[in-house]
């Protein structure tokens, strides 16, 4: 149960860039092996994720889906650096290549970004083809990243995939359950029993 909190922890202070400045709540938390799924939410924002947080003690790898956009996922990782930075900057774009185990690799970028008052490194990935990693993530074993800098050694990640289908499937469905809302029970096909000339 202690390692269930830790990891939920870790997932949500690892939200995304681009809301370092807020601290979001989770709830619906769910272990799938290697990977976890849960729901952040702050107000009337809501994002559902799946993510890694046991192939490193430091670096996550996070899918969010965002409602109304449940088709186009962001891809991020945090690396914890361990002190705190004095200022808000980014490192720019680098070259970031991935591939799930022996499968075709995909060339993309990745932004380096980090907050003031943050210890995180974050890596907001920008990948050509989400639909065929995430498809690839799903019914693979590991995903690794290689990301290629000028101006420092060629850095390399490798991320279990064991509960990745599960968990990217449940974060999924509940993006899309939020985005229809409730007028999706209306949405059948059938006819109806009734119409309104019976009443009279």
């Amino acid at each position: 149960m202690r390692f269930h909190i830790i990891s939920a922890f870790l997932l949500t202070i690892a939200f995304s860039a681009n809301a370092w400045s807020a601290t979001y709540n989770t709830r619906d938390y769910r272990n799938h092996g290697d990977w976890a799924s849960l729901e952040l939410y702050l107000g009337n924002e809501r994002t559902f994720r799946a993510a890694n947080s046991t192939s490193y003690s430091d670096t996550n790898f996070t899918v969010d889906y965002y409602p109304g956009l449940c088709d186009s996922p962001v891809f991020t990782s945090r690396v914890e650096m361990e002190e705190r930075y004095s200022s808000t900057g980014d490192f720019g774009y680098s070259q970031a290549d991935f591939r799930v185990d022996t499968r075709d690799i995909q060339n993309g970028l990745v932004k380096m970004e980090v907050e003031r008052g943050d210890s995180g490194l974050y890596l907001n990935y920008v990948i050509p083809d989400k639909q065929a990693l995430s498809r690839d993530m799903r019914n693979g074993q590991v995903l690794r990243i290689r990301i290629t800098r000028e101006d420092a050694e060629t850095m390399f990640l490798e991320f279990s995939l064991r509960g990745s289908m599960a968990a990217m499937s449940r974060a999924a469905s509940k993006c899309y359950e939020v985005s229809q809302g409730p007028g999706r029970f209306f949405d059948d096909s059938g006819s109806s029993s009734s119409s309104p000339e019976n009443f009279f």
